[in-house]
């Protein structure tokens, strides 16, 4: 796995993310044709004079847009005014995308400044990735606000130790050798 900045506490091996090898070719082909399709539909929506339908058009594109292009999603979001809607569709894409590209969305969270996009994607993007990597749910902790990281702090723990108990009861079956 690529280290993306030197100063970061948890390193993530690439077994913690099976996710990254195993998908499919064919799925991303095709979802690169469906994601043309909509940031087209997207960016013309976007260009429109905003009004009551016009955020309609634009909440619904984003919301099909989610499982397809979750980065693109977040860098739109903001031309939501509905609090609400935008808190749910950021929330929906930061899970969504943690899951399918983690170190392009770690990447992403590192760049943004602080304020409630960061703090609604980061903790989605946490819990998102708590339960297939504790490590780059580590990761992301680092970047939850102080009310956010007191709620984290709990589940993060509890991981860390059952994967502790899981591991110092497989070297003690390995005999002492610790599996590579």
């Amino acid at each position: 796995g690529g280290m993306i900045s030197g100063r970061l506490l948890f390193p993530v091996s690439q077994e913690a993310h099976p996710e990254i090898s195993s998908k499919s070719t064919r799925t991303i082909t095709r979802k690169t044709s469906k994601s043309r399709e909509l940031s087209r539909q997207l960016d013309s929506v976007v260009s429109l004079p905003p009004s009551g339908d016009q955020q309609q058009q634009l909440t619904s594109a984003l919301r099909s847009m989610i499982e397809v292009d979750p980065g693109k999603v977040l860098e739109l979001v903001s031309n939501v005014r509905d609090y609400h809607d935008r808190e749910e569709l950021t929330r929906d894409a930061a899970k969504e995308w943690i899951s399918q590209s983690p170190a392009e969305a770690l990447h992403w969270l590192e760049a943004q400044s602080a304020g409630s996009l960061r703090s609604t994607a980061s903790y989605s993007m946490f819990y998102g990735a708590i339960n297939s990597s504790p490590s780059l749910a580590g990761r992301i902790f680092e970047h939850l606000t102080p009310g956010n990281r007191s709620h984290a702090i709990t589940p993060l723990i509890s991981k860390w130790a059952k994967i502790d108990r899981a591991r110092s009861t497989s070297s003690a079956r390995l005999g002492g050798v610790s599996p590579e």
